[in-house]
């Protein structure tokens, strides 16, 4: 499998948000948080089946209130070494990869896998009364990794925000704000997540969002049939409904 397909995109993005290869094992770990179940079995999952006829094991952590999927192979993980510069154990000298870089039209995809693992949106009072000011935040060390985001927003003609961030121990937080900008997102990049996806939806629904809800709660408020918005098992690359702006379903 040497063609880096849209589906091969949006997984290495998740493999460098939340997963990473094992440094000694040959496994892939993905990790979220316990809300976020519902995206590894009907997202993430998914993408081994069909890229690798490979399912992962799939299990709440015993240390934390996260589930995780684990997928054992040496051939994926050489594959993931050997694609995109992969390395097994810690991330800290991650670059992103030249294959995604050098082609735009990956980027989106690439961008969509990591911002469901390592990104979030996030809705600010600003000057009135309700949360309503739209805000994509990734949080990452001042790295070349960073630096590298920095230009993969940049080739899509993103407006955005750098600074340091005490609150976050100093790490260097990368901002897309206003209205227009998630519009945008919306229309390029899209989410396959039901943590933003819902979060999204009642923003468009209520000009607002009510902070400290629940996933259960937005589905609930939002009347969302899960079944369907997560049927991502027959993943087409022809469907732009379901690979690129997943959270209008």
């Amino acid at each position: 499998m040497s063609k880096v397909d849209w589906k091969l995109a949006e997984l290495y993005g998740i493999l460098v948000g939340d997963g990473y290869l094992h440094k000694n094992n040959h496994s892939i770990f993905v990790v979220c948080s316990s809300e976020e179940s519902y995206y590894l079995k009907n997202r993430v999952i998914p993408f081994f089946e069909i890229l690798f006829k490979k399912k992962p094991y799939f299990a709440p952590r015993k240390d934390r209130n996260a589930f995780y999927i684990q997928a054992n192979s040496k051939e994926i993980v050489n594959f993931f070494i050997d694609t995109f510069d992969m390395t097994r154990g810690a991330k800290s000298n991650y670059r992103i990869s030249k294959r995604i870089m050098n082609n735009k039209k990956l980027i989106p995809h690439f961008l969509r896998g990591l911002f469901d693992t390592d990104g979030c949106v996030k809705f600010s009072k600003q000057n009135k009364g309700v949360n309503y000011y739209p805000r994509i935040q990734f949080h990452f060390k001042n790295s070349l990794f960073a630096s590298d985001l920095k230009k993969a927003l940049s080739k899509l003609k993103f407006n955005m925000g750098c600074y340091e961030d005490n609150r976050f121990g100093g790490l260097y937080v990368i901002q897309i704000s206003g209205n227009a900008n998630l519009n945008k997102w919306c229309n390029l990049i899209g989410s396959a997540n039901l943590v933003h996806i819902t979060k999204i939806l009642q923003w468009e629904k209520d000009g607002f969002v009510k902070p400290r809800t629940t996933l259960e709660e937005r589905i609930k408020y939002l009347g969302i049939n899960t079944n369907v918005v997560l049927n991502c098992k027959q993943i087409s690359p022809d469907s732009p409904v379901e690979n690129r702006n997943i959270h209008r379903l």
